[in-house]
């Protein structure tokens, strides 16, 4: 503040010419009365500082300053040192500009007071302050000029001063105040103000209290604003408790109403929402708002109709909205119905392109129809409008994945503010492409780090069992999938997935009981019917498999696999005929492959057609000429053609081929039979059994052989081998039956002849025939 009583002084300090030096003066009254002058800080609501000044401590926790420094201030500090202190403004005399400061705990000594009346015009005097904040700082100068008596005089020296210098103190050569530094002289040269510090200490009683600050007035309160603020961010008891004190300051709100209903709805009190809803309504029925969510809590009641109404009436009073388009996408998408969801995303957007949510939902329904290009453009739409939802962000670059941009979706993926799950669902996303180029390790890491970041998403567990099947690592694909199954225990998927590892791993119990939990849970889940028929396949239960394989068929499902499944199975439970007409549906779609030529020449072979069977396999080998399979194959149609040196040259090929392949060594010692070669017919099975000790089909046919040589031991021997490991085996129970007759043991024999007939009626009423017929006798008393 500029004293009325010179209207030439400019208000605040301006840097003046340098005094000459008188460094050891300065530096004694410096050190005498430094340590009194703060450093006092006007602060604002915030707390940030406005104005620095200076002051001076006049007594035990009083300080003086000029009132121009503190007047607008909310709040008051002073700072001697690193230390700050809170101030209060205590006293004030405003005519001479000087404002008394309380500050409690302050520790600063005060200074002693010189009588300004003493002073005399060319006397030293020094000001202490800080100057444009850098501290407390010291000028020399001299009294230039008095005007005025004791208390009501003014000083003017030429101690140089700066903004920040106000309210310092200027003091004479003993360390004493004289003066409180106020002004510079804006129209002289190196002159510079200062109140006379005479009768300061009286301001503590006879001073005026400063003035009550009256806070400005309140502003009406943006209830609308705060409200849409909650809704927003979803803090919805926060946007009920506020609706409800809107209400309560305005009665009869429709606005408020509809946000008092939109939270109830929200927090699942829909009746008492669809209550508040309709009072809005009543008191504005062309309330847009409140229509529109008036048709959201009819729909979460069940209500379809009367909320498409309400939403009819919503478009029919603002006809350029967007909201019920997307409202009706958001619906069909719930009900599953993504072409209407479809639909009603582009009318939204024709009404106005620029809407992020209706690009949105746009691409949600065409991932949703399994339009991955429309599904992408449309997210990157959504995104280059501004949408930066991490549910965007996450299914653009899922689509860029499954596009084969695996960089740019992993460059989407780096760059949006994803949570935890959306960016281990957008690492699945990545891992499945990398999977579809077949880059193993790169698959691999991304589904690792999803069930790092995610391990209770079954995804990302199911993701990690796909990679670990790729690479051929069933255990631990198996154990993959046992921790989906821990968290989603009804995914049919998964369970036949599990089944099939179980399957090739031989623990074939569990396979079967996955399973039947998965058709449980889905009869119509094709991966579980697949796997279940090639279990019954494996069990020899043919005509089972048939029926489901049938059943995918049914289902629309089957590809050409399945077709080439379902003909074999066919032929082996002896449809031949329908095994063919099924494999000439397949072969259109098939081609040139193996297992196509397998399953066709099998069906030829067992209808009696072993020359169209012979000419099927020579295809096969032309497709594949060291194919063992084929080998043998052709080799037992040529035995059973009569070409028995043909087939034998031909079955010694496969052997060599694969010397550990069962069949064809199976097929070779009956080729051997045929010509008469006894002995090979039974050395090259054995030949066979010393590199594939495990082959359950030639313990079988040797079973066999020996026991067509009559040499009961040897077959024993390997019936037993197979009983061990498969106590249900119908054939090797008949091995035995016959060995035991052989070897002069009837009751053993009646034993294994009753266990067949349990196990397989008609071939025990088989053996019961082949011993008679070998002159077997006691056959003759077993029950038929």
């Amino acid at each position: 503040m500029t004293p009325r009583l010179f209207p030439w002084l400019a208000a605040g300090c301006a840097a003046v010419a340098a005094q000459p030096s008188h460094a050891t003066d300065a530096d004694q009254v410096f050190r005498r009365a430094s340590a009194s002058v703060v450093t006092v800080y006007a602060l604002d609501d915030q707390g940030a500082s406005e104005v620095q000044g200076s002051g001076v401590v006049i007594a035990a926790g009083l300080v003086a300053t000029n009132c121009h420094v503190i007047q607008d201030a909310a709040t008051l500090a002073v700072e001697v040192g690193q230390k700050r202190w809170a101030a209060r403004w205590a006293r004030r005399d405003a005519t001479r500009d000087i404002c008394l400061l309380s500050v409690a705990g302050l520790t600063a000594p005060s200074v002693a007071i010189r009588d300004t009346d003493t002073l005399a015009v060319g006397e030293a005097v020094f000001a202490i302050g800080n100057p444009l904040g850098f501290g407390v700082t010291v000028s020399r100068g001299l009294i230039s000029g008095v005007a005025g008596k004791g208390s009501d005089a003014y000083l003017l020296s030429t101690a140089a001063q700066s903004p920040g210098s106000s309210g310092g103190g200027l003091f004479d050569e003993h360390g004493k105040l004289v003066g409180v530094t106020t002004a510079t002289l804006g129209t002289g040269q190196n002159l510079n103000l200062a109140l006379a510090a005479a009768g300061i200490t009286s301001l503590a009683t006879q001073g005026k209290l400063p003035p009550t600050r009256t806070a400005p007035p309140l502003a009406d309160r943006q209830w609308g604003q705060e409200a849409e603020a909650l809704q927003q961010t979803g803090a919805w008891k926060k946007l009920a408790a506020h609706a409800a004190a809107w209400l309560a300051e305005q009665p009869g709100s429709a606005p408020a109403l509809v946000f008092l209903g939109m939270a109830e709805n929200e927090l699942g009190q829909a009746s008492e929402a669809l209550t508040k809803l309709e009072k809005a309504l009543a008191v504005d029925d062309r309330y847009v708002f409140g229509w529109q969510h008036y048709a959201l809590v009819l729909r979460s009641l069940g209500r379809k109709e009367a909320a498409e109404q309400a939403l009819d009436r919503a478009q029919a009073i603002f006809p350029n909205s967007t909201r019920a388009n997307e409202l009706r996408a958001d619906w069909a998408l719930h009900d599953k119905n993504p072409a209407k969801a479809r639909e009603e995303s582009r009318k939204a957007i024709r009404l106005a392109p620029g809407r992020t949510f209706a690009w949105r939902l746009l691409g949600t329904s065409e991932d949703a129809l399994g339009n991955g290009a429309g599904a992408l453009a449309a997210f990157r739409v959504a995104q280059r409008l501004g949408d930066t939802s991490p549910e965007v962000a996450e299914k653009l670059s899922r689509q860029l994945a499954e596009a084969g941009k695996v960089d740019e979706a992993s460059a989407v993926a780096a760059k949006a503010v994803l949570g935890r799950r959306e960016t281990a669902r957008s690492e699945i996303s990545i891992g499945f492409a990398e999977l579809k180029r077949a880059r193993l390790g790169a698959a691999e890491s991304a589904m690792r780090k999803a069930v790092e970041l995610a391990p209770e998403l079954p995804e990302s567990w199911q993701g990690l069992a796909a990679v670990l099947v790729a690479t051929q690592r069933p255990r631990d694909a198996e154990q993959a999938l046992g921790e989906v199954l821990k968290r989603k225990p009804d995914h049919a998927d998964a369970l036949a997935t599990r089944a099939s590892l179980r399957r090739d791993l031989g623990l074939r119990p569990a396979a079967e009981q996955d399973i039947l939990q998965a058709l449980a849970i889905d009869p119509n889940n094709v991966s579980a019917l697949r796997v279940q028929a090639a279990l019954l396949y494996d069990a020899r239960d043919f005509r089972s498999a048939v029926s489901s394989l049938k059943r995918i068929a049914s289902l629309g499902g089957a590809g050409v696999n399945d077709l080439i499944s379902l003909g074999d199975s066919q032929t082996e439970s002896g449809a031949h005929e329908e095994a063919l007409s099924t494999l000439a549906r397949a072969e259109a779609q098939a081609g040139d492959t193996i297992r196509f030529y397998h399953a066709k020449a099998k069906a030829q072979g067992r209808s009696g057609k072993l020359q169209e069977s012979l000419t099927t396999l020579e295809g096969a080998l032309r497709i594949d000429p060291v194919n063992q399979w084929a080998w043998s194959s052709k080799g037992y149609a040529l035995l059973k053609l009569g070409r028995l040196p043909e087939a034998v040259e031909t079955l010694e090929t496969a052997v060599r081929l694969s010397p550990d392949f069962a069949n064809a060594w199976i097929n070779l010692g009956q080729a051997h039979l045929l010509s008469r070669n006894l002995g090979r017919a039974i050395q090259a099975p054995e030949k066979g059994l010393a590199l594939a000790p495990e082959a359950a089909d030639l313990r079988l046919y040797l079973a066999q052989a020996y026991l067509a040589s009559r040499i009961a031991g040897k077959a024993r021997e390997h019936a037993n081998w197979l009983l061990a490991r498969r106590p249900t085996f119908p054939p090797a129970h008949g091995v035995l039956t016959l060995a035991s007759l052989l070897d002069g043991d009837p009751s053993g024999a009646r034993q294994h002849y009753e266990r067949l007939r349990t196990l397989s009626p008609e071939m025990a009423g088989s053996i019961r025939k082949q011993a008679i017929a070998n002159g077997l006798a006691q056959a003759r008393e077993w029950t038929e």
